[in-house]
């Protein structure tokens, strides 16, 4: 199986949710021959530095993600807009380099210190000035692209997908550019163990459809924020 990555996992760092523990998660991995794996957990980063350490020690690459709660309303911040009623959809987001996993440690922390509202909630407007240097993929079923699509509403699959670029426009100054490629195109530069993340590589970032109905059949449409 060296040609596929899982882009979208979750940890027991995921509450309710997840219940692989990570060093057996890396050690599986390994066993199976994967090239490098990704940790997304809900709402936090919380085991990033066990992740990372123990993916080291079995010579995988890790990449460091987290699967967000974006929130419906225009504002997360509890203190400036009452948070009763709001809902959210998923969005998972991967490190593409040192400056994006700084803004992921921003954008969980914002979420969990003024967002929470039963889950750690961020806004669109919240993601898109901190978005330089995260790829973002569409989302499992509870993203917003796949719930528009469930609903037969393709216009708004292709509205909300558009979003996604026009956050990056916000955020950045280059243009946006969507990317899917095949799984086998993985490529990776392995940093010094004295850094603290390994991050993707969005030279060649891959995600594909998963087949199994609880998994991420919406995950494969990549977009690269910058």
């Amino acid at each position: 199986m060296s040609q596929f990555v899982h882009l979208h996992l979750h940890t027991d760092y995921s509450l309710l949710d997840g219940a692989c523990g990570v060093d057996n998660l890396v050690h599986r991995v390994h066993e199976l021959g994967m090239p490098a794996v990704a940790m997304t957990d809900h709402g936090n980063i919380f085991g990033t530095v066990e992740f990372v350490n123990a993916a080291y020690k079995v010579g995988i690459k890790p990449i460091v993600g987290c699967e967000l709660y974006i929130c419906k309303k225009e504002d997360h911040h509890t203190e400036r807009m009452a948070p009763e009623g709001d809902t959210y959809n998923h969005l998972i987001v991967l490190a593409e380099n040192e400056e994006g996993y700084r803004n992921l440690v921003k954008i969980t922390s914002e979420s969990s210190l003024h967002g929470f509202y039963y889950k750690p909630r961020i806004s669109k407007k919240f993601l898109a000035e901190h978005s330089k240097g995260l790829i973002a993929l569409s989302g499992c079923l509870k993203g917003e692209v796949a719930e528009r699509l469930m609903e037969s509403k393709y216009e708004a699959a292709r509205e909300a997908a558009a979003a996604l670029r026009a956050w990056h426009a916000a955020g950045a100054p280059a243009a946006p550019r969507p990317v899917v490629l095949p799984v086998a195109w993985w490529s990776f530069t392995l940093p010094s163990p004295r850094r603290s993340t390994t991050t993707a590589s969005s030279s060649s970032i891959s995600c594909s459809a998963c087949s199994r109905a609880r998994c991420d059949s919406a995950s494969f449409a990549a977009i690269w924020f910058g």
